[in-house]
């Protein structure tokens, strides 16, 4: 197997990865803000609750496979464009890393004691901060998928 090829296999595995995660954050941010939002508090910290516990798995599923096939392909790729593209996707997922457990961990961890028949008094507040945050782990894993798609493409089409 050639070292191109391998290269290859590891850029697309990141690409994979990152595309995944990126759907999820998507997902999750754009596909269930709006309908939480339709329900009352105690039945709202329930189904967040759910969220938590399954994105808890999945999320760093996603997460670690694409920033190590991420390194991968930076060490053993080509350098210019493609090199850049693929720093930036590494410094988007590490971003990511970073407001997942400075921000978003603290919430999750603290969600998962809620009761749900009794709301803790500042509950809009902290969905509020924890939308927001996640607008930010939309962007950069989406963008972390795109700058290692278009590292890709680049590399192909040369």
């Amino acid at each position: 197997m050639t070292s191109l090829m391998l290269n290859t296999i590891f850029a697309c595995a990141g690409i994979f990865f990152a595309g995944l995660l990126a759907g999820t954050e998507f997902t999750v941010r754009f596909g269930m803000r709006g309908p939480l939002d339709l329900l009352e508090e105690s039945s709202h910290i329930i189904v967040r609750q759910g969220l938590i516990r399954t994105l808890r798995i999945i999320a760093p599923s996603f997460y670690f496979p694409a920033l190590i096939f991420g390194v991968v392909s930076l060490l053993t790729g080509d350098s210019g464009t493609p090199f850049v593209l693929r720093i930036l996707g590494i410094m988007m997922l590490i971003i990511w890393l970073g407001v997942t457990f400075i921000g978003t961990v603290p919430i999750n961890s603290a969600a998962l004691e809620w009761r749900p028949e009794a709301p803790p008094s500042n509950f809009r507040f902290l969905v509020e901060r924890w939308e927001r945050l996640a607008i930010v782990r939309v962007v950069t894993s989406v963008f972390a998928f795109g700058f290692f798609l278009i590292s890709e493409i680049i590399i192909v089409a040369s």
